[in-house]
């Protein structure tokens, strides 16, 4: 039903500028559930037209009790009637308080969890007035996230419940302000109300199969893509960091990325996956997935496209977000020239001491001889050098932390070695002291960092069966993986039958380093 218009005109002088504004007001009130567009609105003014922008309006219905005379009630608002497998929508417990009834308490929330749904974290949102039947009611409003589990028609509810309310004592005799409606010893007493509230039917739709996009994996909502990728500029064996994000609103944990991004002639490793959400449900927000990913040789131009697909319930329909190809220009390794290294340390010259009490010379003495025009100069190159030392010194620097931050293989073996120094100083610590268990848990834990670095896998994986498997492929000596076995068997039979002889153990720290050090210039 629409009603109106409604023309109004107001005029505003502001620095003695004159503005005059007209409207026109509509009340539209929905008979259905429905939604509804609102096409642009033209108005001309002289010789110009000026166009509004179309409005989309949804109607959701809404399920109550028979209200009757109690003074609480409960109702439910549900964004739309059919909604898809997967998707989560957030549908709101209205408890309506009406006249005298306030405060309420010992409100037993019901479970939707059932059947066919998944139910969220109920969050209790900001107390609100609102018209209902007449009068002016107080809404305590309850929002809960649903996900439909199976296709379907579907029930939320019934709802059986109670709460607890206040109300105003009767009126007491010895109050003589109470007559005027503001008595000063107002009680309250708490009453009972039970809340019933009927089942709401929903219907759940399967995802359309037809025009499913590939590259579709669950994802349903609204979102938006943004690709990033650096540098472009790289050799055979640089990392790239590939940074993709998806933001809008919807199943934001359900969102998955394909592993690895991208594809092709790149050596990747595992991505690293973040969500930021901006809602109290988890639906609205940012997630964010990097890879670093290797280009293997010259022949690589370009990285390939990335597309991400989702399923829009507002429009019905699949969309499909494609990131262009990434130009890359890939050189071969130990093309670029190696930075030159240029280090001074400027001799300083010794200040002679000084006197407190410098007394006053008699006779001024023979002339000293000042500075001769070459030396002045050679003085003047050596104090001119020092900003220049320490700016190459500083780039010098500074090209080694990049080339950190780029090589994250490079960073391993210098963490590696640190370990390894670390853990030889523990092992021959815990020789001398007798101290047999943790002696073999530190030789074990260096063993593991070492294979791990060769092998290019997590530490924590690493057992006695990669020596067999893997170092072989890599050409390894026989009497060294025959030696590894030895070290790995000794750390097992430890666990059961420990020693604490001194000379025993001792015995095993160059056996250790010995292994350690030929690992070291074993190269995958």
């Amino acid at each position: 039903m629409v009603s109106g218009p409604e023309q109004s005109r107001s005029v505003n002088i502001v620095n003695g500028q004159r503005t005059e504004t007209f409207s026109v007001t509509y009340y539209l009130r929905p008979t259905q559930t429905n939604v509804f567009h609102i096409p642009p609105l033209n108005a001309r003014i002289g010789d110009e037209t000026f166009q509004s922008q179309p409005l989309q309006l949804t109607a959701v219905g809404t399920t109550q009790a028979d209200p009757g005379q109690a003074l609480a009630l409960l109702r439910l608002v549900v964004p739309r009637n059919q909604v898809y497998l997967g998707e989560t929508i957030v549908v709101e417990l209205q408890l309506l308080l009406r006249g005298n009834a306030s405060n309420p308490t010992e409100f037993k929330m019901p479970d939707f969890s059932g059947p066919g749904w998944l139910a969220g974290q109920p969050m209790q949102a900001q107390r609100r007035q609102a018209q209902y039947g007449g009068q002016v009611v107080s809404v305590w409003p309850i929002q809960i996230p649903l996900t439909p589990l199976k296709t379907g028609p579907l029930l939320l509810g019934p709802v059986e419940s109670s709460v607890v309310v206040q109300l105003p004592s009767p009126r007491r005799r010895n109050d003589p302000f109470s007559g005027f409606g503001f008595g000063l010893f107002q009680q309250t007493e708490p009453h009972r109300v039970p809340l019933s509230l009927p089942a709401h039917p929903l219907e759940v739709l399967p995802l359309p199969t037809e025009d499913a996009p590939s590259s579709f994996s669950g994802a349903i909502g609204d979102f938006a893509m943004s690709v990033s990728a650096g540098p472009t500029n790289v050799t055979v064996g640089d990392p790239i960091t590939v940074r993709v994000q998806i933001s809008g609103q919807g199943n934001m944990s359900s969102i998955t990325f394909p592993n690895p991004l991208v594809k092709g002639d790149f050596k990747t490793y595992e991505p690293e996956i973040k969500l930021d959400t901006t809602d109290d449900y988890g639906l609205a927000g940012v997630k964010t997935v990097e890879q670093i990913v290797i280009p293997e040789n010259t022949e690589i131009h370009a990285l390939p496209p990335i597309e991400f697909s989702f399923f829009d319930p507002q429009s019905r329909t699949y969309r499909t977000l494609t990131h262009p190809s990434t130009p890359l220009e890939v050189m071969p390794a130990g093309s670029r020239p190696a930075p030159m290294v240029a280090a001074a340390n400027p001799s300083q010259q010794a200040e002679t001491p000084r006197q407190d009490i410098v007394h006053i010379k008699q006779r001024l003495g023979p002339a000293q001889p000042g500075l001769g025009p070459a030396e002045l100069v050679g003085r003047l190159c050596a104090w001119n050098a020092v900003p220049v030392l320490a700016w190459l010194g500083t780039l010098v620097w500074r090209k080694r932390r990049e080339a950190l931050e780029r090589d994250p293989r490079l960073r391993r073996q210098q963490q590696v070695r640190r370990a390894v120094d670390r853990g030889l100083t523990d092992v021959r610590a815990h020789a001398e002291a007798g101290d047999s268990e943790p002696f073999f848990a530190a030789v074990f834990h260096l063993l593991q960092e070492q294979l791990g670095l060769v092998l290019d896998q997590p530490a924590s994986g690493i057992t006695e069966s990669v020596v067999d498997e893997k170092l072989g492929c890599l050409g390894v000596s026989d009497p060294l993986l025959a030696q590894l076995h030895e070290l790995f068997q000794a750390c097992n039979v430890a666990r059961y039958a420990p020693t604490r002889d001194r000379q025993e153990l001792a015995a095993w720290v160059p056996k250790l380093e010995k292994a350690l050090r030929e690992l070291q210039e074993v190269r995958p």
